[in-house]
C-alpha cells in the first residue's frame, strides 16, 4: 500500500557522516581552496581613489554555492517518527536581490534550488526494517542582513535565515510487509557569512550555520544533533 505522510517538521539538523573520496568531494576541496585564496589575495581592481564611488552590494545577485548541509528524513512506523540524519553535499544556484543603505547596511533576500547527494537508509536487521529515503533535489528562500566594511566597504559580512524544501521518497520494508510513503519537509537553517569584492561584478563568500529539529511530541527513534553546515560561493552582483 502507499500512504502520504508530511511532517509539520521546521528542522535545524546536523549528523556526522564521513564524506567518501570523489569527484564531488575533491572538487569542493578545490573550490574551498580558491576561495580561500581569493579571500587573502589582493584585489586585482585599484582601491578608490578620494571622490571616487565605494563598491555596493547593491542590485541583483546570481549566485552558485557548494557546501554541505544536514539532512533529516522521516518515515512513519507504528506511530513512531524513523528519523535518518546525515550531512551531505550540496550545490545549488540563486537569484536574489540586495540593497546597500548610505551608511553601508545590507539587507536583501534570494530563491533558488541545488542538487543533493541526499539518498539516506535506515537498517535494523533485528526488527527486521529496513527505510530507504530517496531524495535528489532541494529548493530554497534565504534572507541577509549584512554590513558592508573595510577600505572602499568591499567586505560583507552578514547574517542569514533560510528554509530548504526537500521530498523524500520513502520506501519500508518491515518483516514480510513492503509499502511507500512521501515525506515532505522544510528545515529552517540560520548561519553567518563574509563575502568579499573581488572585481566587479565578482564577489565570493563563505558561510558557516547551524539548525535545530523539533518533532514537537511525536515519538522519534533518535534526537537529531546540531552539527555545522558549510558553504562557499561565487556572487554576480551587477
Amino acid at each position: 500500500m502507499r500512504s502520504r505522510t508530511v511532517p509539520n517538521r521546521w528542522a535545524k539538523a546536523r549528523t556526522r557522516t564521513s564524506v567518501g573520496a570523489g569527484p564531488l568531494p575533491r572538487a569542493l576541496g578545490t573550490g574551498l581552496a580558491i576561495v580561500a585564496g581569493l579571500l587573502t589575495s589582493r584585489p586585482a581592481v585599484a582601491q578608490p581613489s578620494a571622490g571616487r564611488t565605494q563598491h555596493s552590494f547593491s542590485g541583483p545577485t546570481l549566485a552558485v554555492d557548494a557546501g554541505w548541509q544536514n539532512l533529516i528524513g522521516g518515515a512513519l512506523v507504528g506511530g513512531v517518527d524513523m528519523l535518518q540524519q546525515s550531512r551531505r553535499r550540496v550545490v545549488s544556484v540563486s537569484l536574489g536581490l540586495r540593497y546597500q543603505t548610505p551608511i553601508g547596511t545590507v539587507i536583501g533576500g534570494d530563491l533558488g534550488r541545488g542538487a543533493v547527494d541526499g539518498d539516506l537508509a535506515l537498517r535494523m536487521p533485528a526488527t527486521p526494517l529496513t527505510i530507504e529515503y530517496r531524495n535528489r533535489s532541494q529548493r530554497h528562500w534565504s534572507l541577509m542582513l549584512g554590513q558592508a566594511l573595510g577600505p572602499g566597504r568591499r567586505w560583507l559580512a552578514f547574517g542569514y535565515l533560510s528554509e530548504v524544501s526537500r521530498r523524500f521518497e520513502v520506501e519500508i520494508e518491515e518483516g514480510a510487509s513492503r509499502y511507500t510513503q512521501l515525506d515532505e519537509q522544510g528545515l529552517l537553517r540560520f548561519g553567518v557569512g563574509l563575502e568579499r569584492a573581488i572585481a566587479s561584478p565578482l564577489s565570493v563568500r563563505v558561510t558557516l550555520g547551524t539548525s535545530r529539529a523539533d518533532f514537537g511530541t511525536r515519538a522519534t527513534n533518535i534526537v537529531p544533533r546540531r552539527l555545522l553546515d558549510v558553504g562557499v560561493g561565487i556572487v554576480v552582483n551587477p
